[in-house]
């Protein structure tokens, strides 16, 4: 069978990462949903060097919040899987999440 599906499993967030096995896959603005977490905010707000221990674990902390999100909106709208990026060759649109997802933030 050939491969359709152009995507780099790095950027798979939750579901199906084999591009392969892709049926109706979904894309999201990983680093704006990121952004919207309150843990990116609170290293903003509060000036929190990203590189420190706290930088760090409240980091952590949003990417496991975005994952969990679009997980929950993944299995909510039937899609296999959701990715930072994805095309497919015949040029088809892949169908945006992110205020999906932001709206869960």
């Amino acid at each position: 069978m050939q491969q359709t599906w152009i995507c780099d499993r790095a950027d798979n967030i939750c579901g199906l990462d084999d591009a392969r096995m892709l049926s109706k896959p979904a894309k999201l603005d990983y680093d704006a949903l990121l952004k919207a977490t309150p843990e990116m905010k609170k290293i903003a707000s509060d000036k929190i060097d990203p590189n420190s221990s706290e930088g760090i674990n409240l980091r952590q902390r949003a990417v496991d919040r975005v994952r969990e999100k679009a997980e929950a909106v993944r299995t909510a709208n039937g899609y296999c899987s959701v990715w930072k990026t994805i095309s497919h060759k015949d040029g088809r649109t892949i169908p945006d999440i992110t205020d999906l997802v932001k709206a869960q933030l």
